[in-house]
């Protein structure tokens, strides 16, 4: 299998890509808000980072700690919807081993069950579920 290919790095997140498995990769690092999120997504589109074909998304939240209440998943749904034309359809596979983590998917995938947000504990099953 090919190594995924570093396409950008911002202040919270660097962004691979696999062109084997065309799954979009970002991961964060640090201290992550609903608008360091949002900040990030809005970097990526406005340098075209996600490259046509693209089938999913893995988000790796491994090395970040999340500063948000369960109430902002609203803000999540919100930013999904106003972009539509990136996130339908496609399965977003979150990395993330801390339990205070695991709920925002939940949130999202329960407001908006058309989005495919859902959490593993590993890299392998997040990739796996986007592929499948």
């Amino acid at each position: 299998m090919l190594e995924k290919k570093l396409i950008a790095r911002s202040n919270k997140a660097e962004y691979h890509y696999d062109h084997e498995n065309q799954i979009f990769y970002k991961i964060y690092m640090d201290m992550i808000t609903l608008e360091d999120i949002v900040r990030s997504w809005e970097y990526v589109f406005r340098e075209n980072l996600i490259p046509p074909g693209t089938r999913g998304f893995v988000l790796d939240y491994r090395n970040a700690e999340l500063r948000m209440h369960p109430g902002e998943s609203h803000g999540i749904n919100e930013f999904y919807d106003r972009h539509l034309d990136v996130f339908r359809n496609r399965k977003i596979g979150l990395i993330m081993e801390k339990p205070d983590q695991v709920i925002f998917p939940m949130l999202v995938a329960a407001e908006r069950p058309m989005y495919y947000p859902r959490a593993f504990c590993t890299k392998e099953a997040a990739e796996e579920w986007v592929l499948g």
